[in-house]
């Protein structure tokens, strides 16, 4: 089925060629060039590290644009992976998809209104207000981050919303086979490495210290950052895990019953001083049927994910200590 296209998709979400991505980055690291060299002098700009400052916005803008069409594919990955497990007519389930990943485009602007907005306030809060071009670049550069960031978030949250809308309906779910969820689980694990490679980028281009780490802020705006994709990747994955858990919670009462209704015939038959007949032997093939049903994963991620999550999340970590070494 065809999705409805987004102002994101339309715009930044959709491939484009190599050499378009390059030529855009060309363009943004040579205004950054250009302003910086005209603030400092040439030699200046890179020798006292003025370049930091200025490289920051268009490698973040650049890594947008790079991981944007990503994004945008992960969505009809699940869905496709999802639609035949789920119990309705198609043309019900094409219009409740199409309800539920439609995004309106005032609300988009309105996301990306609001990010330019915090990107100005940062930079006047954080150098004041200043009229020169150098003060100019900066600001738009930093608010057209922000911008972009604020998109990216409101749409990886429809698509969030999307597969929890997914997972509410009627869904034949085998809660041996969690394989057609684990698209969910690669979409998590993307979320998770986008935001985990913009702090990267944040940590690269930014000034850095070792004194750094004694400061209290550092670690306030750090490590809740360093927090917030194991969030994402759990939290995506979080209404799935609800739905397998139920699936698996009703086989085993029902196993249960199972288990005690064969039990107490058994009972009565020794009882009586009878033969017990294959009893025994139902009893202990239900034993082992419910061993396996509570070792079954609820989950839709893999140890492969997981430890890919693992070492992203000690990537910004190491280039910290990277950027002191350096330093040193």
């Amino acid at each position: 089925m065809e999705l409805p296209l987004s102002l994101f998709d339309k715009i930044i979400g959709r491939p484009r060629p190599l050499w378009l991505t390059l030529s855009i980055a060309f363009i943004l690291y040579a205004i950054a060039l250009v302003f910086g060299s005209s603030q400092y002098g040439f030699r200046e700009f890179f020798l006292n590290d003025h370049w930091r400052g200025f490289i920051v916005s268009p490698s973040i803008i650049i890594y947008i644009l790079v991981v944007a069409p990503l994004l945008s594919k992960i969505g009809g990955q699940v869905i496709k992976s999802i639609r035949p497990l789920v119990d309705i007519e198609e043309e019900q389930f094409c219009n409740i998809v199409y309800k539920a990943a439609y995004i309106e485009p005032w609300k988009e602007l309105v996301a990306i209104l609001l990010g330019l907005a915090l990107g100005v306030i940062i930079v006047v809060a954080n150098i004041g207000f200043s009229i020169t071009w150098t003060a100019f670049y900066i600001t738009l550069s930093n608010a057209l981050i922000y911008g972009l960031l604020a998109w990216v978030i409101y749409v990886s949250l429809t698509d969030i919303k999307l597969t929890a809308t997914l997972l509410r309906l009627p869904l034949l779910v085998d809660p041996f086979d969690i394989a057609p969820f684990e698209p969910i689980g690669r979409q998590s694990l993307l979320l998770a490495i986008v935001f985990i490679g913009g702090i990267t980028l944040s940590l690269v281009f930014v000034g850095f210290e070792s004194i750094m780490f004694h400061r209290f802020d550092f670690w306030l705006i750090y490590l809740p950052m360093f927090m917030v994709p194991v969030v994402i990747f759990f939290m995506n994955m979080y209404p799935t895990h609800r739905v397998f858990l139920a699936a698996k919670e009703r086989e085993l009462k029902e196993i249960n019953n199972q288990s005690v209704i064969l039990s107490r015939k058994l009972l009565e038959l020794i009882q009586r001083e009878v033969d017990t007949g294959n009893f025994p032997a139902e009893i202990n093939a239900l034993s082992a049927y419910e061993q396996r049903l509570q070792s079954t994963r609820t989950w839709p991620f893999n140890f492969a994910m997981l430890r890919t999550l693992f070492f992203s999340i000690l990537v910004p970590g190491f280039t910290a200590l990277l950027r002191v070494i350096l330093g040193l």
